[in-house]
């Protein structure tokens, strides 16, 4: 004989309770789903004194149905408790699973897709559908046990309510049931069920309001790393405004969406109408390959993208040597620069050079960092119509006595 834990009238309250959660659900109840599908127990046999004999092997795989009710209660954002009911039908013994938790739900860019994981205490109920032996005399099984019930899946809505749910679940219990023949013993050992479950989740009330976005640039603030964007710019995933061509200016206040890399511009995202740089020499160098720093930008993609724009070049030198020599060496740098250009298609019209000598240093001559930063040409790049220029015609290399050369910069 096999005494047999009966059912929990649970399944019976199930039932009564979903007239009551369909009447209060847009008040307490935020989803209900059903799930079916198939579930696999994990189990051992243990033999005391050889263990009674023809106890088979239970049973691992069958169905699972389930039921959850998720509450409209945030404990802490997106995180909502829930109560469980789960029935895990063997061919020889059912496990009905009672558990109550918290459910976190994600936040995800689609609004169709709502993943969730759940954890939570349970109890449950063990029944034996026929004996694991026949004639045997069995104790009375351990047929109830607390466990630990984890599960996680999404919800994929069809319509604005209702959604088609997949469910993944692990139960963990402890339940064993005794089979006695004189003094041996087998016991059967239930430790825990996977299961994987399909069905439908229906949610109650009004749609779950969208995550807050203060600037309104379509990214939610949780996720915004630029929260102050301004109305109507467009954005990247992260809600910072897009500057196309990084100018430092977004796209939507840009003039001129297509700045070359590097190009200074103005708070409208345009080349301004002047604008100069420095490129200090080695000493007593004057070719390109010569400059210790070139332009952070390419300056003949820049003139041929902008013919309205020309060039002022001017030669400095640092007070090592001779004035007339500096002079002559500040004009051939310049004059040096400007070719390099005409060689790469830049009309020569378009450059107009200068050479100053020692006559304007940045810094004093005083150490050798002073000096090489005196030892420059400095480029003016502007508009012709807004800033007269002066044509410098071209010169020879510098020459001079010997000592003048030998001490030359």
């Amino acid at each position: 004989m096999l005494v047999k834990t009966r059912l929990s009238p649970i399944l019976s309250v199930l039932l009564l309770c979903t007239p009551v959660a369909v009447n209060a659900g847009e008040d307490w109840i935020d989803s209900v789903t059903l799930g079916f599908g198939y579930t696999k127990a994990n189990s051992s046999l243990t033999r005391l004194n050889g263990g009674v004999d023809d106890v088979d092997e239970p049973d691992s795989g069958g169905r699972g149905f389930a039921a959850t009710m998720v509450f409209d209660y945030d404990l802490l954002p997106r995180l909502s408790p829930y109560v469980d009911f789960a029935n895990l039908i063997q061919d020889d013994r059912d496990f009905l699973i009672t558990a109550a938790g918290l459910r976190y739900r994600f936040d995800t860019d689609d609004d169709t897709l709502r993943p969730f994981l759940g954890a939570g205490a349970s109890y449950v109920f063990a029944d034996w559908n026929e004996s694991p032996v026949a004639n045997a005399i069995t104790s009375e099984p351990d047929g109830q046990s607390y466990g630990l019930s984890v599960h996680g899946g999404v919800d994929m809505y069809i319509t604005e309510h209702l959604a088609f749910n997949v469910t993944a679940r692990f139960d963990s219990y402890d339940i064993g049931t005794s089979v006695v023949e004189n003094s041996r013993v087998t016991t059967i050992d239930d430790k825990s069920s996977f299961s994987a479950l399909i069905g439908l989740t229906y949610r109650f009330g009004k749609p779950e309001p969208a995550p807050l976005d203060s600037d309104r640039d379509g990214v939610a603030d949780a996720r915004d790393r630029c929260p102050d964007t301004p109305y109507g710019a467009p954005v990247d995933e992260h809600g910072c405004p897009l500057d196309s061509d990084s100018d430092g200016v977004i796209d939507l206040r840009d003039c001129c969406p297509n700045t070359l890399a590097g190009v200074p511009v103005t708070r409208c995202g345009c080349p301004p109408w002047k604008f100069d740089f420095n490129l200090e020499l080695d000493f007593d160098k004057f070719r390109i390959a010569d400059y210790r720093y070139k332009p952070v930008f390419d300056i003949v993609a820049f003139l041929n993208k902008h013919p309205e724009y020309q060039l002022r070049i001017t030669g400095h030198t640092d007070d090592v040597g001779s004035a007339s020599y500096n002079l002559a060496l500040s004009k051939w740098r310049a004059n040096a620069a400007r070719d390099f250009l005409v060689d790469r298609g830049i009309a020569e019209e378009r450059i107009h050079t200068l050479g100053k000598g020692e006559q304007e240093p940045l810094v004093d001559n005083l150490t050798a960092e002073q000096r090489a930063m005196n030892r420059r040409i400095h480029v003016e790049i502007y508009r012709a119509d807004e800033n007269p220029s002066t044509q410098i015609a071209p010169i020879s290399p510098p020459t001079g006595n010997e000592n003048d050369q030998e001490t030359a910069q």
